[in-house]
């Protein structure tokens, strides 16, 4: 399986890197690659140079992902045989992410009714469960660059789906046994159709999700001050154990990288911690 803390070398080698106009192909290749920090993350883990031409960066990202996912479902890239990713940017660490209809993923799973048939059918659909990572970039207003960038691992950040997805039933349920309203399911909380005595109107009743900063609920680990540019990784240690050692060699011996396990709140009981691994740019 292909971990995404592969890739992590790529995001501290070079400072440069952190500033997305570095990678925009000249010309406005594919809507100017590099433009948006979705692009940025793709590039970067595809190693998709400025003067590239539109055949070898697809060609480079066909190697890599599996997955570029699509603008109204999650996730937003698939490492090829690996990790989900879902990408967020922010203008400040203290920004919550606004998560829209998708409530908030321990993990990807291939039953979630949210996600595309193609990505069901990865793997010639013999999946069950993906690690999702979220990558979060800070982009100051104003500004082309990103000052904070976390990989998180999914697991340490939300809970179990059946707690958004009980919450989800219960307020549908509550719609369904209005006295008076034509209900129709959706994969949204619900539609309630013809509101108006002419049946004109339909009501769609769509959740949207928003979670705390990860930089302020894990603001005990990570670092947003002290550089320019702050590198951070939050992973489960079962998670990190999953690395080749030649990987996990990697990381632990780049003269760029510190590597710190920790301890996090488990989401499902914060009575409990789950050891963790931090890797931080020096």
């Amino acid at each position: 399986m292909t971990s995404l803390l592969e890739y992590i070398p790529l995001f501290v080698e070079n400072s440069d890197l952190y500033s997305s106009s570095n990678l925009a192909p000249s010309d406005n290749k594919i809507n100017s690659v590099g433009d948006s920090l979705e692009e940025f993350i793709k590039c970067r883990i595809a190693n998709i140079n400025r003067d590239d031409t539109i055949t070898e960066i697809l060609e480079k990202k066909s190697k890599v992902f599996s997955y570029l996912g699509n603008t109204n479902n999650i996730p937003d890239a698939i490492l090829e045989n690996g990790d989900a990713i879902e990408i967020k940017k922010v203008q400040s660490v203290n920004s919550q992410l606004a998560l829209n209809s998708s409530y908030p993923k321990d993990m990807l799973h291939c039953d979630d009714t949210r996600i595309k048939k193609e990505v069901k059918m990865l793997e010639d659909g013999n999946w069950k469960e993906k690690t999702l990572f979220y990558i979060v970039g800070c982009v100051p207003k104003g500004e082309n660059r990103v000052s904070d960038l976390l990989f998180l691992d999914g697991s340490l950040y939300a809970a179990r789906r059946e707690t958004y997805e009980e919450l989800s039933t219960l307020i549908s349920d509550a719609v369904t046994k209005s006295e008076g309203v034509e209900f129709y399911p959706t994969n949204e909380l619900g539609k309630v159709k013809k509101v108006d005595p002419l049946g004109r109107t339909d009501l769609r009743i769509r959740g949207m999700w928003h979670i705390e900063s990860p930089f302020k609920t894990f603001s005990d680990f990570i670092n947003t001050k002290d550089k320019a540019y702050n590198f951070c990784t939050l992973v489960s240690l079962n998670n990190y154990n999953k690395l080749s050692d030649i990987n996990r060699k990697k990381i632990e011996n780049h003269v760029s990288l510190e590597i710190k396990k920790i301890k996090v709140q488990d989401p499902n009981n914060g009575a409990k911690l789950i050891e963790a691994v931090m890797v931080s740019n020096k």
